[in-house]
This record gives C-alpha cells, structure tokens and sequence, in this order.
C-alpha cells in the first residue's frame, strides 16, 4: 500500500487543522485561498492550508515548498512537520519523509498523517498488531474514514490482520458502527472481507443484534442467508433463526428489515390493513385485511429452502375469514415476486403446493384476494414428494 494513495484519501481530514496566529491566519484555514494575502510574519497555517490546497490539486512540487515554509515558521509543532513528512513521501523522497515523521511521531500521535504514515510502516513489516493500534486511533478521531478502502484492505485480506482487527471490534470502538454500516449495494468484494473480520471475532464476544442488523440485511439481500443466519445467531442468539424459514406464528411484522433482518415485511399499499391481535386467553394473531378489488402481495420473507415441492399450510382464527378471504403463496429467485398461479391450492384448505428451485437468493410471498380479510395465526410447511 502506497502512503501517498492513503494521504491523498484523507485529503483535507487529515490536515484540518486549528488554526494560530491573527485573525486572518485563521481565516487561511477555512478558505485556503486566503493565504495568498497573508503577511510574512504571519504565514503559519497560511502555508499549511496553501500546502493542502497543493495537495488536493495533486501539485506535489509546490506542496514541498509550503510544507517546507510551514516547518520554519513553525518548528515545534507536529502538524507541519507531518505535512512536510507527507510532501517528501509524494515527492519520492522516501528517506527524508521517514526522518521527518519521526520527529512528528515524537510530538506526540494525535496528527492523523503521522498515523497514517507509521500505519503503513507497520504493515510493511508485517506488525498487524501495531497497525491495527494505528489505525484505531486514526479512526477514533475520524471514523468516516472507515469507508476509504485503501485505510482497512490491507488488514482485511491477511489472516493476522482479521484477527487483530477482529479483536478491535470486539472491544466496541467508536467506529465500531461505521464499520459494520454498509450500503445494500456495496461490492460483493467489501462485503465478504468485512464479513470474515466479524467471523473472526471469538465466540462469546457478541456485538448485539442491533449493531449487525443492517450488515446481516446486506446479506440477505446479496442472495447469503446461510452466512447472514451464521453472523446473527452468532452476535444475536437471544432472536437465533433456525430453518429455511422463520417466525411461523407472525409474532414480527416490520415495514423495514433494519432491525430484523428475517422478519415478515408488510408491502406499502393504502388498501391494506394488517393489525397484530392479542386477546386475553387467546393466541395471537394478525389481521389482514385487503379493500382493493384486486389480489394484493402483503407479507415477504427471505427463505432458503432446499429445491423441492413443499405444501405450505396457514391457520386462521376461527370465524375470522370474510370476504374473499383466499390466500395464496408465491416464490421467487430474486426480488420481484410473481402473481401466485392458479391451480396450487389454498393455505387455508388443503395447503398450497409451491415448486421451490436452487437459489440463494430466495423470497416467499403472501397475498390476499381483494375485499379479503383475515386473522392468521400460523403457517407450517413440508416436504412432498
């Protein structure tokens, strides 16, 4: 990994710095082009914030000669020696970047390129442990920067360096939850790392249903539910999810996987009325009721079934079908379930018989007929020949 590639990822984070001096030195560092005006005297973070304006501009050569100016004005300040340190680096002026970050890295650690640069020194050596310690400061301060790749691949793609920052995870950082936070679309390949990190966190050391919920959701989404259960029951074991299908009494009904992943999830319509039923001395249920003239899709949930024909089956409280009050079932491998076909059954009767194919990406659906309505209490499921 490139020291300079990670500098110009942290960019303006990095050399953010607080300003000293008079007010228009202050000035120079929220608007860089200040430092145009700015006296001799005065020109501290005026070379700095010229430095960094260098930099993004990708002007290596100018960039030295701030750095190198913001150094004499300032000698004993670590922020200007790791800037000058980060000149020298992108410049190829590897030795002299080396001796310059150490005398930063005697200043103290809180500057972020001084992090960055012994980070980079660590794993050149292969010193995961010490690595790790450098990116979880840098991180404590800017934990955003969990999403730059270049930062944390490095200790993803090694063994050693899952299991180091496993163990960071483990102990809850701050960034903790930047970390575990991912897009549904993000790359197949960022999400298998990060999911070999979390697989390598000792048992016993769970990180909490809430905290790997949305990561268990990419999972899902990304057609892995075996890996998604295996991360869940790991960090969830008080809501474990067992088979190829869960919560067969309707007790989790959510507009939004975010905090169940496996839950039944309601379809957004005006005509649909769903209603969860309680009663003293009486199982729970839940209402469905559909005012549309038409078939409605109201309930989906992410299985994975062995490929087969199985017959679902679906209970009701008695007496609390009206209507048209049929239900039916549909799969699908993807996201876009189909209409139920005729001629499969009922859930209520006899069962709905559903061809199930190989997918690792499956989902069910439950639909119910216009001006329907009813209180379902459970659905079952086997295998037929």
């Amino acid at each position: 990994m490139a020291l300079g590639r990670i500098v110009l990822v942290l960019g303006l984070a990095v050399y953010g710095l607080a300003a000293a001096g008079s007010g228009i030195d202050r000035m120079s560092l929220a608007r860089p082009a200040v430092e145009r005006v700015v006296p001799g005297p005065f020109r501290a973070q005026a070379d700095r914030s010229a430095a960094t304006t260098d930099l993004v501009r990708q002007n290596y050569k100018a960039m030295l000669v701030h750095a190198r100016r913001a150094t004499k004005e300032d000698p004993v300040d670590i922020d200007p020696t790791a800037l000058l340190g980060s000149a020298l680096a992108l410049n190829g002026q590897d030795d002299a970047a080396a001796q310059a970050f150490r005398l930063a890295a005697r200043f103290g650690w809180r500057n972020a390129a001084t992090q960055v640069y012994w980070y980079d020194a660590a794993l050149g050596v292969g010193e995961f442990e010490r690595a790790s310690e450098r990116a979880d400061a840098l991180l404590r301060v800017h934990p955003r920067l969990v999403d730059s790749a270049e930062l944390l691949e490095p200790l993803e793609r090694s063994p050693r360096g899952r299991t180091v920052l496993a163990e960071r995870l483990s102990q809850n950082p701050p960034w903790q939850e930047n970390y575990l936070f991912l897009r549904l679309d993000s790359s197949p390949d960022l999400v298998s790392r990060r999911f070999q990190v979390l697989s390598a966190i000792a048992p016993g050391h769970p990180l909490g249903c809430e905290a790997v919920a949305r990561f268990t959701s990419v999972l899902v989404h990304q057609g892995r539910r075996n890996d998604a259960v295996a991360l869940w029951n790991r960090n969830c074991p008080a809501s474990a999810v067992h088979g190829p299908m869960t919560d067969l009494t309707f007790r989790t009904v959510q507009t939004s996987a975010s905090d169940q992943p496996f839950a039944w999830l309601v379809t957004p319509s005006g005509d649909l009325t769903i209603r969860q039923n309680g009663s003293t001395g009486a199982p729970p249920s839940l209402e469905l009721s559909n005012s549309a003239s038409g078939s409605l899709l109201v309930l989906s949930q992410s299985v994975s079934f062995p490929p087969g024909t199985y017959r679902f089956r679906a209970t009701a409280a008695p007496g609390s079908t009206s209507g048209a009050g049929k239900l039916a079932l549909s799969w699908v491998c993807g996201d876009q379930l189909p209409f139920p076909r005729a001629g499969q059954g009922d859930p209520l009767q006899d069962g709905q018989v559903v061809q199930i194919g190989a997918c690792d990406r499956q989902l069910l659906g439950l639909w119910l007929d216009g001006g329907g309505s009813v209180k379902l209490r459970s659905i079952s499921f086997e295998k037929v020949a």
